[in-house]
């Protein structure tokens, strides 16, 4: 599943993304490209018996600090 434009702002140049969801193992974007501050793009694999619903989307810079939105990535 490819994310073509995570909105947000104050992304470093090193953030990562992740996806969380309670009960399951997070998931953990490959190929993040910070095309700005306020823009992301990135890509997930899901494994094989991904729990499906609603997943929390995170970012977190390399400064440590976080930030997401609740149940903005959906497994079908």
């Amino acid at each position: 599943m490819t994310i073509t434009s995570l909105a947000g702002r104050n992304f470093s140049q090193i953030a990562k993304v992740f996806l969380k969801k309670e009960g399951s193992h997070g998931i953990v974007a490959r190929n993040v490209n910070v095309l700005s501050p306020l823009k992301i793009t990135c890509l997930f694999t899901l494994p094989v018996g991904t729990a499906k619903g609603k997943w929390d989307v995170v970012v977190k810079n390399s400064d440590g600090k976080t930030g997401g939105k609740d149940g903005a990535f959906s497994v079908r």
